[in-house]
């Protein structure tokens, strides 16, 4: 039995569920789970996102079949903008992550993100840091602390234009009003989120760089964004 998180389920046939599981070992995998939305069933009620478990799987095609699902630790209590946040992670993972292809410091990492969405306020932190070592493992970061084509070193009194495919260059404030200060992708570099007035600059640079491999927008940004605007009207210190 291997760690096992489910990103997504859907209902199959009358009583079946396909689970879209990150695994530990196997990368990410699709399963049936046979009958398991039936009144007897005795994965009924258990097999829900956010939860840690130790699964295991059968067959060598495509579509797996969940042989054993059991709790490994209790669940995760994500709500608000937490749970909002979780589903983020779960959608960047199923649209980017190819399937069966293995990483374990990314399991690792993913279980670790979701234990900080459910223990600080302050969640610019831990999604940053998510998205950075997604675009590391999946090889579609630039360097931070390097110019394109192996060019000279970021210097944090200049400025930078982001080229898709290439990586940073030097431009100066007065050619693009735009260019982004040495000084935040060394931040970056070096996993330096912790200052809220850089919050939206991170953000804006990593989403950048995600957004040319997602193909279309994340549903999770469409369908949650305006409750998270009227979660921030009520908790104004909610960060953006």
């Amino acid at each position: 039995m291997i760690p096992t998180f489910i990103l997504h389920r859907y209902p199959y046939r009358n009583t079946s569920w396909i689970l879209e599981c990150l695994t530990a070992t196997e990368g990410r995998i699709r399963a049936v789970a046979q009958s398991a939305r039936g009144t007897t069933s005795r994965f009924r009620g258990q097999l829900e996102p956010f939860t840690p478990f130790h699964m295991l799987f059968s067959g060598k095609s495509e579509l797996k079949t969940l042989k054993q699902a059991e709790l490994s630790d209790i669940p995760l209590s994500l709500n608000g903008e937490a749970l909002w946040c979780g589903f983020y992670l779960n959608e960047l993972l199923l649209k980017l992550l190819p399937p069966e292809d293995p990483h374990p410091h990314l399991f690792t990492h993913y279980a670790n993100t979701l234990l900080m969405l459910t223990n600080t306020p302050i969640r610019e932190i831990p999604l940053r840091q998510f998205e950075k070592i997604l675009l590391e493992t999946l090889g579609y970061a630039p360097s931070f602390t390097h110019e394109a084509n192996q060019g000279p070193a970021i210097a944090a009194h200049l400025h930078y234009q982001y080229w898709p495919e290439r990586g940073f260059i030097q431009q100066a404030v007065s050619e693009n009003a735009s260019a982004i200060p040495g000084e935040i992708l060394l931040q970056i570099a070096n996993n330096q989120f912790h200052e809220p007035a850089h919050f939206a600059l991170h953000k804006h640079i990593l989403q950048s760089i995600l957004r040319p491999h997602l193909n279309r927008p994340l549903q999770t940004q469409q369908v949650f964004k305006p409750l998270l605007q009227v979660f921030r009207r009520v908790m104004p210190t909610v960060p953006r």
